[in-house]
């Protein structure tokens, strides 16, 4: 993913002493649409969550990324500020530029109707009730807790795709089994050949 600009500076700066830092992403590696998977990690408390869409994109699993990460940051951590980095433009620009501008046109853009409408409106009321501000952070370019939820992204996607191939598509289960036994840190170790028969997998099913 390209640089987006005029974050790069605003990005640069530290979070403000006593903010709640969060790193969130989301995975489609079946395509689009597909089964999706979405996580969000806190590294103040280690707390890592994330969860999935059976049939999703990329884009949607992003922003419930964020959304996720809202709701619980503004359950365990009340009245703090929260910081999300997320490697997604999509989610960043969106949260930080064209939401209002969405929502003054009437949720409409020159193309048509917004895109995922119902989740932007989900993000719009939490965003603004809570103090939360989205910072965009370069995918696969060594930071270390993007790469984490990157990789509970990837499992929140292979578990929907275990659902739904139980029973009809035993090479994918297998596959998937054998990434899981595979742990860096506790999560799915997911290289470039697993990636590739994960996702060949999951084109035989959808």
């Amino acid at each position: 993913r390209k640089n987006p600009g005029n974050y790069q500076q605003q990005n640069d700066r530290p979070p403000p002493s006593g903010s709640v830092v969060v790193y969130c992403d989301g995975s489609c590696p079946s395509g689009n649409p597909g089964p999706g998977g979405w996580s969000f990690v806190i590294p103040e408390t280690g707390d890592k969550v994330s969860g999935g869409e059976a049939n999703s994109t990329n884009n949607r699993v992003e922003i419930i990324a964020g959304i996720e990460a809202i709701k619980f940051c503004t359950e365990k951590f009340p009245g703090r500020t929260i910081f999300i980095y997320s490697d997604s433009q999509y989610l960043v620009k969106g949260a930080m530029q064209w939401i209002g501008k969405w929502k003054r046109n009437g949720w409409s853009r020159g193309s048509g109707e917004v895109k995922n409408l119902d989740l932007w409106k989900e993000l719009e009321l939490l965003v603004s009730a809570k103090n939360t501000i989205f910072r965009w952070v370069r995918g696969h370019n060594g930071n270390h807790w993007n790469e984490v939820a990157d990789k509970l992204a990837y499992h929140g996607a292979c578990n929907q795709a275990r659902k739904h191939v139980k029973g009809h598509k035993t090479i994918t289960l297998v596959i998937v089994d054998e990434i899981e036994k595979d742990l860096d840190d506790g999560l799915p170790c997911c290289d470039a050949e697993d990636s590739f028969f994960v996702e060949t997998s999951c084109r035989l099913l959808f």
